[in-house]
């Protein structure tokens, strides 16, 4: 049943992300032509023009992940607040597959906006950036086993991998939470879900500033500064991945609960 409702979900808001994403490398391969023009002439217009295009192509980069974030959004809200939600939970499906199909759905089209964000680039400015910094990465691991951080590295990107997971189920399912509990608390749903959301932003950041200081760098001499320093940091990522999870546990309780239990429709 859930790949069914997921199937139906993603569906369902594929059309908006097809034109956000045909626009995004569209301007992507026009900016790439007009600043190719740009190289071989010296005509003032061209070249104003090519920056110009050049700082709109920047805006659309964030409209692109800006947008991604707003559609899915939106379709939570229309799929479980507005009217069609009484269709929703009439629907002979558990509640729980309909949140963990609108968390998954949100996380598949964010890693597909990444993509479309590194193909855009890669159209905009070539492979070359891309291939320097795959070629750095061979003498970086040789430079860290031969200073003793080989492991440290491995580590590092492990943890930093598993906080990435998180955050990309962590960022959509805390504006579910809020828009459930805003659904519960008040007639006036959006202010209430605006609030819910900058009161679990803020309690998030305050967690996160209380790790660094419980992970803070102590050390004074030079060796013993790197050495705290690294283990700090592992520390602190490990602190951050168990935060997530709770996080993301809390989060979807929240809506679960929400919706079972004070569903205001």
């Amino acid at each position: 049943m859930l790949r069914k409702v997921l199937k139906y979900d993603m569906k369902n808001i594929s059309s908006m992300f097809s034109v956000t994403y045909g626009f995004f490398l569209i301007f992507s391969f026009m900016s790439l032509i007009i600043n190719k023009i740009s190289l071989y002439t010296n005509a003032v217009l061209i070249h104003s023009l090519s920056n110009f295009f050049f700082g709109i192509y920047i805006f659309t980069i964030v409209g692109l992940f800006l947008g991604c974030f707003a559609f899915i959004i939106i379709d939570f809200y229309k799929s479980f607040l507005t009217d069609r939600g009484f269709l929703t939970f009439t629907l002979p499906v558990k509640l729980s597959t309909l949140i963990v199909s609108k968390i998954i759905n949100a996380v598949i089209w964010q890693v597909i906006t990444f993509f479309v964000f590194f193909l855009g680039i890669i159209i905009r400015f070539g492979l070359q950036p891309l291939l320097e910094i795959i070629d750095i990465i061979p003498t970086l691991m040789q430079v860290s086993k031969f200073y003793g951080y080989h492991d440290f590295i491995i580590a590092f990107v492990i943890l930093f991998g598993i906080i990435i997971i998180f955050s990309l189920i962590t960022n959509p399912i805390s504006f579910f939470a809020c828009m459930a509990m805003g659904q519960c608390i008040s007639k006036q749903k959006i202010l209430a879900s605006i609030a819910s959301y900058v009161a679990l932003y803020f309690l998030s950041q305050v967690i996160s500033i209380v790790g660094i200081f419980l992970f803070g760098i102590t050390a004074t001499s030079t060796k013993a500064l790197l050495l705290h320093s690294t283990n700090a940091l592992l520390y602190y990522l490990i602190f951050i991945c168990v935060i997530q999870f709770i996080l993301c546990s809390l989060y979807y309780c929240a809506t679960f609960f929400s919706f079972k239990k004070g569903l205001n429709l």
